[in-house]
């Protein structure tokens, strides 16, 4: 009997023992199971706050406007700067300013004001301009040069200028009132050692250089009742000859390297619709079925593509191009792109994008094209497009 009950207290003391093991066996793994737990419910957490956060942060991309408005006052013309991280303009009270193009902050190059100042063309290096003035109903010219800060006024009886393709020279048409003769003239920035190069039978005329080369073209402001004729002249008033007409009202625009240029004009003498081609340097044309105007275009740096604008909203009684180009009515636009190798177009922004009203004009790209600006005619204000 005394042996049964000591058999039977060692068997109690092994059940106790082993309790106790599979006791501390069950808090170990419930402590490492909640700790596990507790872990990946910190780890869910912050997953999910990064979520929130790169949701967040997507959103705001999202939400960048693709179109925006670039300054707050009126400008008269406007260019990029070759780094590409700016562009410099005139404002119309004569002011010159710069935009930083990824803070949109503004520093005055020039903070004096012209006062009737009309317009401003820059030379392709952006280190020269030649500005326009109205004063008391005669027209004026002067040239500027921001490396030597010296101005010069340009002689009387001008009422077009530009620059040469280098930006060396100016070209400009000039008239002689007792001999009632209109000239196309080239001459040093300061007007001097000037030389006639052609003679004019436009009363009023458009001028451009043929980039990448010393040739000048030539042709009569666009009219839509007027033929228009596009002439080319070399430097030194050599190898004049017409290149291209029988289109009615037309502007052209050429190509980076001079091989071709747009050619915005009406289908027919007094139509109402504006059609856009394309010549080569030897006048052959072809029509790209767009209706918008040359001075809605600009060409890309590899001379493959064109960016636009697609006018709307014209009233079917206005006369174009010449109520546009006076300035008389304002279009309502789009913005468009198209490859000249394969005929492809597409919108470079949403209709849904587009929350204001834009009549795009002298328009051109960023020094990387990574971005198309405008001056919107509607406010005068310069309005950039990211691409």
């Amino acid at each position: 009997m005394l042996l049964r009950d000591c058999n039977y207290k060692k068997m109690l003391k092994k059940i106790f023992i082993l309790s106790l093991i599979v006791s501390g066996i069950l808090v170990f793994f419930w402590g490492v199971y909640n700790l596990a737990f507790k872990k990946n419910t910190i780890n869910d957490s912050a997953s999910e706050k990064s979520t929130q956060k790169e949701s967040a942060s997507t959103s705001q991309i999202n939400t960048v406007e693709k179109i925006e408005q670039i300054t707050e006052e009126g400008a008269l013309a406007a260019m990029s700067l070759r780094n590409g991280n700016a562009i410099r303009y005139y404002a119309k009270d004569g002011k010159v300013w710069e935009v930083d193009l990824d803070s949109l902050k503004q520093k005055a190059i020039s903070e004096k004001e012209l006062p009737g100042i009309t317009n401003a063309l820059w030379s392709p290096d952006g280190a020269q301009v030649i500005t326009s003035f109205s004063k008391e109903g005669s027209n004026y010219f002067y040239t500027y040069n921001y490396q030597t800060s010296k101005g010069t006024k340009l002689k009387s009886n001008l009422d077009s200028a530009t620059w040469d393709s280098m930006g060396a020279k100016i070209i400009y048409k000039y008239f002689d009132p007792k001999k009632e003769e209109r000239t196309l003239n080239v001459a040093n920035p300061d007007g001097s050692e000037w030389k006639k190069i052609a003679d004019l039978s436009f009363k009023r005329v458009e001028i451009s250089a043929v980039p990448q080369s010393s040739n000048i073209s030539f042709w009569n402001t666009p009219k839509a009742e007027e033929e228009t004729q596009l002439f080319v002249v070399g430097a030194g008033g050599t190898d004049l000859k017409k290149i291209f007409s029988g289109k009615f009202g037309a502007d052209y625009l050429w190509s980076p390297n001079g091989q071709k240029a747009i050619v915005g004009s009406l289908e027919e003498k007094n139509s109402k619709k504006f059609v856009l081609g394309m010549i080569n340097k030897d006048g052959e044309y072809t029509n790209l079925g767009i209706p918008t105007l040359a001075s809605k275009c600009v060409w890309s740096a590899d001379n493959k593509t064109i960016y636009y604008a697609l006018p709307g909203d014209v009233s079917e009684d206005a006369v174009m191009p010449d109520e546009y180009l006076a300035g008389k009515l304002n279009t309502v636009d789009t913005f468009w792109k198209m490859n000249l190798e394969t005929g492809k177009k597409e919108r470079i922004i949403e209709l849904k994008e587009l929350d204001g009203k834009y009549d795009a004009s002298e328009m051109f790209l960023s020094g990387n094209e990574d971005a198309l600006f405008f001056i919107n005619r509607t406010d005068s204000k310069i309005y950039r497009i990211k691409l």
